[in-house]
């Protein structure tokens, strides 16, 4: 993605000793920006996970990055791993922001039963960030407010999961904000493309096709799944993704 002055941020795991969020920048010729973190690059770990999965990035109004995605342990009794939301913040100079959360770092846990990862990002005109994903194999909301708290004025507590009440995996791959600050998250449910509009309370907006969510079926003879999403200058709304007819 591109920052405020044009230079590329680029995002994802690294495999040191075991995974962690990488960054890089880059200047418009293509050149590492050694402005950033000394030389153009670096590495983020969190104390309390074996490895970490950065999966999406955006840029605020003020030029910090945000990174988001999961972090896992290895529960050996259990023989399971788990996974829970992990976000960092870093200044345009690429050192974590210590005004988010304290240290930079943010983990949230919806103390599902199964793993939980951010998979999509998007920062609001207010300057929240909000996240989507999966907890407990369903469709999983967050949103925080700039300090790195979650926003209880977000159904209550920060945090939303829509259940499509599929009896497969349903996750959340695309998130987008319209112009009237609702948001629309695109993913996959019942084995098709799955859509869900909220409302800025963290509400499922009931103006979008009675209950707030769409499930489409291109009939394909394989899963079929929702990957991107955008909305275009008239609050149309474009999804892509995978569906394979033989």
């Amino acid at each position: 993605m591109l920052d405020r002055w044009g230079r590329i941020v680029v995002g994802g795991p690294a495999s040191t000793t075991s995974g962690r969020f990488a960054l890089a920048r880059y200047t418009e010729n293509g050149s590492l920006d050694t402005s950033f973190h000394g030389d153009g690059k670096v590495l983020t770990g969190f104390a309390s996970f074996q490895t970490e999965i950065l999966e999406a990035l955006a840029v605020d109004r003020r030029g910090r990055i945000v990174a988001a995605g999961w972090g896992q342990n290895y529960l050996v009794a259990a023989r399971r791993y788990e996974r829970k939301f992990a976000l960092a913040r870093y200044t345009e100079d690429g050192n974590l922001d210590s005004s988010f959360d304290g240290d930079g770092k943010v983990i949230t846990d919806f103390r599902s039963a199964e793993e939980e990862e951010i998979t999509a990002l998007a920062i609001d005109a207010a300057g929240r960030i909000v996240v989507g994903g999966v907890a407990d194999h369903k469709f999983a909301l967050a949103r925080y407010i700039e300090d790195g708290n979650l926003d209880t004025s977000f159904h209550g507590d920060g945090k939303v999961i829509t259940d499509f009440r599929s009896t497969d995996y349903e996750w959340i791959a695309g998130l987008a904000l319209d112009a009237l600050g609702r948001i629309v998250v695109a993913g996959s449910a019942q084995g098709h493309f799955a859509l869900a509009r909220y409302i800025e309370d963290g509400s499922l907006d009931t103006s979008f096709d009675g209950d707030g969510k769409v499930i489409t079926d291109f009939r394909s003879t394989r899963y079929e799944r929702a990957d991107a999403i955008a909305i275009d200058h008239h609050g149309r709304i474009v999804v892509a993704g995978y569906a394979r007819v033989d």
